[in-house]
């Protein structure tokens, strides 16, 4: 990258939740040290529950996350475009990926690893403290946010679809939990439907 492409994206990318708090200084040395990778449309990143130790900046391209339930059917939690960071908590925390992505079209990105990151601690460590403070906020919206979720499905369980799209009516800045919003209000929807819908009787 040219030196005034790191500089774009070092202002783009304090303008993200994680980066906050980061000095642009900090923000170009991380970008130094990234290696570009391009993924072609199609391509799977990581699946859900792969071991995680890379965190990405999409460049280019559309990305597309999403996991999968019990039987195997695919929910999309959210669609990302460029500038956006990705993978951040299994760098940090080393446990497995919690959704799957796959590339929409073909993307660029940037990869940082846990070793390079461990790497660039010691001469960026205000960088380290700053992400874990933020994803520290973000965890606690999270529990907030899995909270609601289970008084939404208790009122689904009463079939009270009208209380339970209260419940889950929350404004969120993280596009995956604002992704999984709009999931399950469209399935309260789709219930209220069916629940709504003239059944045929048909004559034995």
């Amino acid at each position: 990258m040219t030196p005034e492409s790191i500089d774009q994206l070092a202002e783009t990318l304090k303008q993200s939740f994680i980066f906050k708090s980061v000095s642009v200084d900090d923000l170009k040395t991380m970008i130094r040290m990234m290696k570009a990778q391009t993924f072609s449309a199609g391509t799977i990143l990581f699946h859900k529950g792969d071991a995680g130790d890379t965190m990405y900046v999409l460049l280019k391209g559309k990305l597309r996350i999403f996991t999968t339930d019990n039987v195997g059917n695919e929910l999309t939690l959210t669609n990302y475009e460029p500038i956006r960071v990705f993978g951040d908590f299994s760098m940090l925390d080393q446990r497995p990926r919690s959704a799957s992505a796959t590339a929409l079209e073909n993307i660029d990105v940037l990869a940082l690893t846990r070793d390079d990151f461990m790497r660039l601690l010691p001469e960026c460590p205000d960088l380290g403290m700053a992400m874990i403070r933020n994803l520290t906020e973000r965890v606690r919206h999270i529990t907030n946010y899995m909270m609601r979720v289970n008084a939404f499905a208790e009122q689904i369980g009463k079939g009270d679809y009208e209380k339970a799209l209260q419940e889950i009516a929350l404004s969120s800045d993280d596009d995956e939990i604002q992704g999984l919003i709009a999931a399950y209000a469209e399935m309260v929807r789709s219930l209220q439907r069916r629940q709504s819908s003239p059944r045929v009787e048909v004559d034995a």
